[in-house]
């Protein structure tokens, strides 16, 4: 059986789904929640995920998370 490729609508970097969610929730604690639920799924992804997601999670603001977040996508 041959895998199907994923398409993602619109393509774009993790700041480009933060933009999205940040569009269709209502409020900073809504987004955060959301984020940082997909990110202790993502994590594995990326070297230093523990340490990554540690930050992640801990982040007190939006801010602090899309730093994190930026820390742990960059190269």
């Amino acid at each position: 059986m041959e895998a199907v490729p994923c398409r993602r609508k619109g393509g774009g970097d993790a700041n480009t789904l933060t933009d999205r969610y940040a569009a269709k929730l209502c409020g900073p604690a809504p987004l955060m929640g959301r984020l940082k639920e997909l990110w202790s799924y993502l994590h594995a992804s990326f070297e230093n995920d523990d340490a990554g997601l540690r930050i992640i999670q801990r982040a007190p603001d939006l801010p602090s998370l899309r730093a994190a977040i930026s820390a742990l996508t960059s190269p």
